[in-house]
């Protein structure tokens, strides 16, 4: 069975010439997009590393949750503010990579719009699934899914999780029902209560 990549997050910002150059940067508190809903993994994971970069720099680096669209709406706002340093926002593989095949329109190119200040985690993709479902490995689980109603939950239609799900439903042939949400809390919830039988 295919394995499914880590997903990568990228520190960016409007594309200009390279701001970190400048002698007095940063000389006012800077802005971090985040393009996805507070509590989620983007959002700690930004919150951890802006508070490094505060206390390194000495200015605010406040994070500003933007969660939509596959990460579309976020990184529309980093895609339209002005390219001077003082708005980074926080790439992932759907933004970069997965999204200008899934939206008919896009309102950014990422090649052209943004440019990589660098990367800051690889983030796996784990299958968990809950205590009811009675397998304890990856063969246990297909085979249990074989005979049963299976759904499986992510953040989002075109997410990594989403896709995830959807390539290892492919791999092992079983028929998985996708279920969306907004947030990672009540998607959890969902999994510990056996509402979804497997995330990614």
């Amino acid at each position: 069975m295919p394995q499914a990549l880590p997903r990568r997050a990228l520190l960016a910002t409007p594309l200009a010439a390279p701001v970190f150059a400048q002698a007095d940067y940063p000389s006012r508190p800077v802005r971090f997009v985040v393009p996805g809903p507070a509590g989620g993994a983007g959002d700690v994971l930004g919150r951890l590393v802006m508070e490094r970069l505060s206390a390194r720099f000495g200015q605010p680096f406040t994070v500003e949750n933007r969660p939509g669209a596959g990460t579309n709406i976020g990184m529309t706002v980093v895609a339209r503010a002005a390219p001077d340093g003082y708005v980074l926002g926080l790439a992932s593989i759907a933004a970069n990579a997965v999204n200008r095949w899934l939206y008919r329109t896009l309102p950014f190119n990422p090649e052209t719009d943004f440019a990589p200040i660098g990367m800051i985690a690889l983030v796996p993709n784990l299958m968990v699934i809950p205590p009811a479902v009675p397998a304890r490995n990856v063969q246990e689980f297909i085979a249990w899914g074989r005979a049963n109603r299976v759904a499986f939950g992510s953040v989002g239609a075109g997410s990594s999780q989403h896709l995830a799900g959807a390539q290892f439903g492919l791999a092992t042939g079983l028929d998985m029902t996708h279920v969306a949400y907004t947030a990672n809390g009540p998607m959890t919830t969902d999994l510990i209560e056996n509402r979804v039988q497997a995330l990614f």
